[in-house]
């Protein structure tokens, strides 16, 4: 079984190489084909980005030297989906904003549902009406009449 291994960035002299070396440091079961990342990578693939992020939204994780043999194979091992969190990655929902204060200016703001303000009881707001005196038992006379 071969898996594709999207890879952002340009490749340099020695890059594959350290690639091999890292996925075979993991022991895995298949195989890895390297391919280069495009804007069209499925979703549910994530992305190797060598030196520099995408400019385009796509779960990614960074190596800024590819030559750190350790950095380069847990940013395999995540983007291989051997591992669920590494602190270099970003998700596309992470990535969108950044993407879009480059293009639009830093005035581009996150806008996010706040929680409602509390509602304030209408029970609340009125008095409570009194109870009414008693001025004693009326008769049968005096409820009819």
């Amino acid at each position: 079984m071969s898996v594709p291994l999207p890879i952002f960035g340009p490749m340099q002299d020695g890059d594959l190489d350290l690639l091999k070396a890292a996925k075979q440091s993991l022991d895995l079961s298949f195989l890895v084909r390297p391919v280069d990342a495009t804007n069209e990578v499925p979703g549910r693939l994530r992305v190797l980005a060598l030196r520099s992020r995408p400019g385009y939204p796509c779960d990614n994780v960074l190596v800024a030297d590819p030559t750190d043999a350790s950095a380069l194979r847990s940013a395999l091992e995540w983007t291989l989906r051997q591992r669920e969190n590494h602190h270099l990655a970003m998700t596309s929902d992470e990535m969108l904003l950044p993407i879009l204060q480059s293009v639009f200016g830093s005035s581009v703001r996150e806008i996010f549902e706040e929680p409602p303000a509390p509602v304030q009881s209408a029970t609340k707001s009125r008095k409570k009406p009194e109870p009414a005196k008693f001025e004693g038992w009326l008769t049968g006379a005096d409820m009819f009449s």
